[in-house]
């Protein structure tokens, strides 16, 4: 606890505010990939590489993604 108090920590938890994602947008998010994923798995076409919001800046490729190593984005056998 000493240690937390030298870097200005001084409560056992704090609470913040998690702002509500809009239904209707995370609902369009997912049937869009969806969408994508299904057109993809159908045609035999890559699907778009990930954007940087959905890969929280690279880092959930890097820990995160269990199918990380499938990807050819990220296990770089091709550039996107």
């Amino acid at each position: 606890m000493q240690a937390a108090r030298n870097t200005g920590l001084d409560k056992n938890i704090y609470l913040i505010e998690v702002p509500k994602y809009d239904d209707e947008v995370l609902e369009f998010k997912f049937i869009n990939a969806k969408k994508d994923l299904t057109y993809a798995l159908e045609t035999g076409n890559l699907p778009s590489k990930c954007t940087i919001e959905q890969t929280w800046d690279g880092r959930k490729c890097q820990s995160y993604c269990e199918v990380r190593h499938l990807c050819p984005y990220n296990n770089g056998s091709i550039n996107g």
